[in-house]
């Protein structure tokens, strides 16, 4: 059991709304028959309407908290809880949608996975997003971090999903149908920027990069580059 709760989220009232419009839809066939009230046309409607009713009651049951210990999701189809400290993979996207160029918000997607091949998915129907997605940055980064940095320093090659990195022989990026390493020295700078992870070889005017769904524990692989590119006593 974790201990007292540090922050709880909710699915957020935009879900709960569009599930309640479209739950009321059926409703109006009532209003082409010669009696809306007869048992037969209100048993179809109720029959259509039930399903909604029940996913209306589940998004009101979901919530996720945070704890000093880990996140616990919860509905009322059931409960998992991940320690901080035994979680081995961390997926964030976040892709901006718009319509016909106007700009209409962004979809983001989150996804945990801890040493027991456990699983914690969701995404847009949680209310307070860019929040969410920054406290999941937080609570996760310095355990990943450590962990990583350690097998760096044995030798291991880590894997990024489409990036790999290596002490022996320094980054690999996975292209269509086989991947492009890049020594250290020829690793010019990296970022993340708008939905990307992007790493520029040095004296080259391209880019090479993944799609930031498909680099699992992004930020703690821009972190574990600034201590290879930037060690502690050379940090400004």
């Amino acid at each position: 059991m974790f201990g007292p709760a540090l922050e709880t989220f909710r699915v957020n009232k935009s879900s709960l709304v569009i599930v309640v419009l479209f739950g009321l839809l059926p409703a109006l066939y009532l209003f082409g028959q010669e009696d809306p009230f007869n048992l037969e046309a209100l048993g179809i409607v109720a029959l259509f309407m039930t399903p909604f009713a029940a996913a209306v009651t589940w998004l009101s049951s979901v919530q996720l908290t945070f704890h000093e210990e880990g996140i616990a999701y919860r509905s009322l189809l059931g409960s998992k809880q991940m320690r901080w400290d035994q979680i081995e993979k961390f997926y964030y996207s976040s892709v901006k949608q718009s319509v016909n160029f106007i700009p209409i918000g962004t979809y983001y997607t989150f996804k945990l996975i801890d040493s027991t091949g456990q699983k914690i998915k969701f995404g847009n129907r949680f209310e307070r997003l860019a929040d969410l997605g920054t406290k999941l940055i937080e609570h996760t980064y310095q355990p990943l971090l450590t962990r990583l940095a350690d097998k760096f320093d044995s030798g291991v090659e880590l894997d990024f999903g489409s990036i790999r990195v290596s002490r022996e022989k320094g980054i690999k990026v996975k292209k269509t149908f086989r991947w492009k390493e890049y020594p250290w020295d020829q690793v010019s700078e990296y970022a993340i920027n708008d939905g990307q992870v992007y790493i520029w070889p040095a004296g080259k005017k391209y880019v090479n990069g993944s799609s930031l769904a498909e680099v699992p524990n992004a930020f703690v692989l821009m972190g574990l580059l600034d201590m290879i590119f930037q060690p502690e006593g050379e940090k400004q």
